[in-house]
């Protein structure tokens, strides 16, 4: 999906929310960095409540990384700190199983990607350090085979699905989700600027054990 940047402020942020209708539906598992890139040193774009609800539009080739869509903002996060549900032995997994949710691998074009949903910040400037930057190697091997079954799983429960089959997926009805918010605010602070406005929730979030604490990724 493109967004032209002369689209200006309101064009670009119904552009964001326009990849949302065939994006992988995920959580935040912790509270957790979105970046500006695939890696733990890219600039922090906004951080991320735990149980909050995001779209995945696609993952580096190892999954190690996802790029997501959040509220109204665009940005990266570490595949190990979102979750989706898999099936009912498995639960919810990280996203470094993005393989077997059949979430698709692309490839991370930093000038494309930050002409797009960057242009106004204040690290756009320096667009050509971050250009031959190399991002450190990824925090977690890639896993082999599906996920697991779930500590005291029952052999008699209902049967895991294939690749690209559709989980049933639980919630909970009237639960809302915390929103983004900008580096170094606090929840329903505005924080740094991001350029964007932000769009209220209204879809309900799984009540799911969360271990909360300092962002990670």
């Amino acid at each position: 999906m493109k967004c032209r940047v002369a689209a200006g402020v309101l064009a670009m942020a119904l552009c964001v929310l326009a990849g949302v209708a065939d994006a992988q539906t995920a959580y935040t598992a912790k509270t957790v960095n979105l970046r500006a890139g695939p890696g733990a040193d890219y600039p922090v774009v906004a951080v991320l409540p735990p149980g909050l609800q995001i779209w995945v539009q696609s993952c580096v080739e190892d999954y190690s990384w996802c790029d997501v869509v959040a509220g109204s903002e665009r940005g990266w996060v570490y595949a190990g700190n979102i979750q989706s549900y898999y099936d009912d032995a498995s639960g919810y997994v990280p996203l470094y199983y993005g393989a077997w949710f059949g979430i698709a691998t692309s490839p991370f074009f930093i000038n494309d990607y930050w002409g797009h949903y960057y242009y106004n910040r204040p690290w756009y400037s320096h667009l050509n350090f971050w250009a031959n930057h190399h991002p450190p190697g990824r925090i977690h091997p890639p896993p082999v085979g599906r996920p697991p079954p779930r500590p005291g799983y029952g052999t008699h429960g209902p049967q895991p699905h294939t690749p690209g089959g559709a989980p049933r997926q639980p919630h909970a009805p009237g639960f809302v989700p915390a929103q983004p918010h900008g580096p170094g605010a606090g929840p329903g602070q505005r924080g740094a600027p991001f350029g964007v406005p932000r769009q209220p929730s209204t879809t309900g979030v799984p009540r799911q054990p969360y271990v909360t604490g300092a962002p990670s990724g």
